[in-house]
């Protein structure tokens, strides 16, 4: 947005002149910032536009329009000051529905290129295009302002509106090609890692086939390998550290976004966010040390009164060190980020869209069930994705705490669990060999390939989501 317009001395305290420097004051300084690009100049053209008026306006000039009057001695003004800062590179920003000028929605550049390629126009065709497209005027009034004809005026939009475009089409164009460029070398990473984990475990995939991803056993002696629990485990502390962050993390956004003191914004979105660059080997201690132990009283509960549940089946472990535990470090790992992403989109939400629902008579609480939650949908869906996929590739935190046991249990509570597959590798790799090798490698593609599916389902949805 331009700086605030100027506030200049009113040169006599006559009440009609001084309502109606005061009504145009911002229109005319405006106008001058976007046909000179410069505070300092825009400053000056608004001083001598008001010092002309006024000396026109004690001479008794009638005054039909004062808009329209004052713009044209505006335009008289800027002509002569554009001689002497047309060479000029500064830049400052405009409104932001500068934007819109005669460029496609779906191309549209940012305002730094729109003021870039707007500087390299004519005067003439320049300040036609700014009355035109900014303040919204006839073809009548610009023709009055420039003193020349309607098809002149016409003539003048027209080639600023096809230079512009031109010029922003030739800025944009290296961009473009930059951008896809860093696009495709993404893609080809994504492709030579698939290629990689494929080529250096096809061993396996040929020794075991199918076999290799339905079996449950994995005992590298009598050369079985199963890698199903593995998978098992990798979706089922992935998935329950999600359930267990998402509504606290959803909570905490819409609490910072909409309810919290604005002094104590900033804070709180830096606390919750500090918790993303806490290392995993910090919270794996954590875990076992603190948690764990914690831990204990609530899985003796648990057991005893909830038994019936096969998630808490039990018998329940005396260290603590259960799926349980293992997705609550996962879900605090992984609050920051659904955390995160969620606030900065509700706090996108349109304002005149919250006002409008409480001058309706809704509560506040329904307010944001109405028209935030709705409006960030998409960015929760994003957030939690985004969360699930950290959860699925993390390692070090459930290596410390769970052991690998490698088999298929729904239970939270008791000493043997499911296995992710992460921790399986990081705690057989340094012993494997041969064939044990292409083994561990194989099950790091399909980790590769569930990563892949969760986040094609989560683009799916997304779209789907905006759609709706």
């Amino acid at each position: 947005m331009a700086s605030a317009a100027p506030e200049i001395p009113v040169l006599a305290r006559d009440q009609a002149f001084e309502t109606i420097y005061r009504r145009h004051v911002k229109d005319v300084y405006h106008y001058a910032l976007a046909l000179l690009r410069n505070p300092a100049d825009a400053e000056d053209v608004t001083q001598t536009t008001f010092m002309n008026a006024y000396r026109a306006y004690k001479r008794g000039d009638e005054i039909l329009k004062p808009h329209n009057w004052l713009i044209k001695i505006a335009h008289n003004v800027a002509r002569t000051r554009y001689a002497r800062v047309s060479r000029r590179v500064k830049e400052v920003p405009l409104e932001d529905h500068v934007e819109q000028l005669a460029v496609p929605e779906d191309e549209r550049p940012d305002v730094e290129a729109v003021l870039r390629a707007l500087g390299r126009l004519p005067f003439n065709q320049r300040a036609a295009l700014v009355m035109r497209e900014l303040e919204g005027r006839s073809y009548a009034e610009i023709a009055d302002t420039l003193a020349v004809s309607v098809p002149a005026v016409e003539t003048l939009i027209f080639r600023a509106r096809r230079s512009l475009a031109q010029r922003l089409e030739h800025q944009t164009l290296p961009s473009k090609r930059s951008t896809g460029a860093f696009a495709l070398v993404l893609v080809l990473l994504v492709a030579t890692i698939a290629a990689v984990l494929f080529r250096e475990s096809e061993q396996s995939i040929r020794a075991f086939g199918l076999r290799f991803w339905e079996t449950s056993t994995w005992d590298p002696v009598a050369g079985e390998f199963g890698a199903f629990p593995f998978i098992w485990g990798t979706l089922y502390s992935s998935i329950l550290a999600l359930l267990l962050a998402a509504p606290v993390a959803l909570g905490i956004a819409i609490f910072i976004a909409e309810l919290c003191p604005p002094t104590l914004r900033a804070p709180l979105a830096f606390l919750t966010e500090l918790l993303a660059a806490i290392p995993s080997i910090v919270y794996g201690l954590w875990g076992i040390f603190v948690l764990g132990p914690a831990m204990v009283p609530i899985l003796d509960w648990l057991v005893a009164k909830l038994g019936f549940i096969p998630f808490f089946e039990g018998p329940a472990s005396v260290t603590g060190r259960t799926m349980l535990t293992a997705g609550l470090v996962l879900a605090v790992m992984i609050l920051p980020i659904v955390s995160a992403v969620s606030r900065e989109v509700f706090a996108q939400t349109p304002r005149r869209l919250e006002e409008a629902s409480l001058a309706l008579g809704a509560t506040r609480w329904e307010m944001i069930r109405m028209v935030v939650l709705p409006f960030g949908k998409s960015a929760v869906i994003s957030g939690s994705m985004l969360g699930l996929g950290r959860a699925l590739g993390e390692t070090m935190a459930v290596t410390i705490i769970l052991s690998v046991s490698g088999i298929v249990s729904f239970d939270l509570v008791s000493q043997e669990n499911p296995t992710p597959i992460a921790a399986n590798i990081a705690l057989n790799f340094p012993e494997a060999s041969g064939i044990d090798v292409n083994a561990l490698i194989a099950s790091g593609l399909v980790l590769f390939g569930i990563t892949l599916v969760v986040n094609m389902i989560a683009r799916l949805v997304i779209n789907r989501s905006n759609i709706q």
